[in-house]
């Protein structure tokens, strides 16, 4: 690279910024505390915000045999099935707390299990969450499927009883989770909630024939899932790499601006580009340059 010629390029700035405009294009507002946040913070927030949010595609539904309506739920049950095998977006059902980027939601976390507030209309969220007292529907989602597992209250989250049914119910779901050569150990509600406060992660025992890892994948001792810690680094090392790739293809850079019979008096600006969170490219616009830089 000639000495009068300025290579600016600054991916991770570049990343915090398409994040901050994803959490505003879901209707986060962009406060200062938020802006000002390191991108490693605002990264761990959004991949704990892709993690409880519910991907919108058709799923089967699959119900339990010990899954039990009361009266008053059946027709917004009904409707939110429906909702679920057309592939709507069910999101609004989720607790209130999914405003917040930094919430943690320990059911999901470590057992992989998400609690919806079974109502018919977005409209309706605000005020039904607002019930202390509403029934939930404990849900579990893997990949194009969804497991009914029961309708409880919000003292159920760290009830076994969900485990149980799930065991019973789809004993192949657990197999990616199972542990072996360990013993386990059985726990009350209140120690599983405290070991949750703790930030503590425990194998999953039905018998000491069938143990398994969190189903949700556990948390770090910020409380942050596993996986969103995992990805933020996976992420950050990616776009890393990706800029060592333009700092040493600068002869074949410039290489291409002669070729357009361009003058270089201006410094390259390389900016970080992707459309889907998966391909990155980047661009000049200033010599026209567009370079693919594969994906993460």
């Amino acid at each position: 690279m000639p000495l009068n010629i300025e290579l600016k390029l600054d991916f991770n700035s570049d990343w915090k910024e398409y994040l901050l405009m994803q959490f505003q294009h879901h209707g986060y507002e962009l406060t200062e505390e938020l802006v000002n946040k390191d991108v490693v913070e605002v990264a761990i927030m959004y991949h704990n915000f892709r993690l409880r949010r519910i991907n919108i595609l058709p799923r089967e539904v699959y119900i339990a045999k010990e899954f039990n309506c009361p009266p008053m739920y059946r027709k917004s049950l009904k409707k939110l099935i429906s909702k679920i095998k057309e592939g709507a977006d069910i999101n609004f059902h989720i607790s209130r707390k999914i405003k917040n980027l930094e919430f943690k939601d320990g059911l999901l976390n470590h057992w992989g299990i998400h609690h919806l507030h079974i109502s018919s209309k977005p409209g309706n969220v605000e005020g039904y969450n607002k019930q202390k007292h509403s029934e939930l529907l404990y849900i579990r989602f893997v990949d194009d499927k969804a497991y009914l597992l029961q309708i409880l209250d919000h003292t159920a989250f760290t009830d076994f009883d969900l485990i149980k049914i799930i065991h019973n119910n789809w004993p192949q779901t657990l197999e990616n989770h199972r542990a072996y050569g360990i013993s386990g150990e059985k726990y009350s509600k209140d120690q599983l909630k405290k070991f949750r406060k703790s930030n503590l992660n425990t194998p999953i025992t039905i018998d000491q024939d069938n143990i398994y890892f969190p189903l949700g994948n556990g948390v770090t001792m910020s409380g942050y899932n596993l996986f969103s810690i995992r990805d933020t680094d996976y992420y950050l090392a990616a776009l890393k790499d990706f800029e060592e790739v333009i700092k040493s293809n600068t002869d074949a850079i410039l290489e291409t601006i002669r070729k357009q019979n361009l003058t270089l008096n201006q410094p390259i600006h390389f900016r970080l580009k992707t459309s889907d969170n998966t391909n990155f490219y980047t661009t000049d616009d200033y010599y026209n340059l567009k370079i693919d830089l594969g994906s993460i």
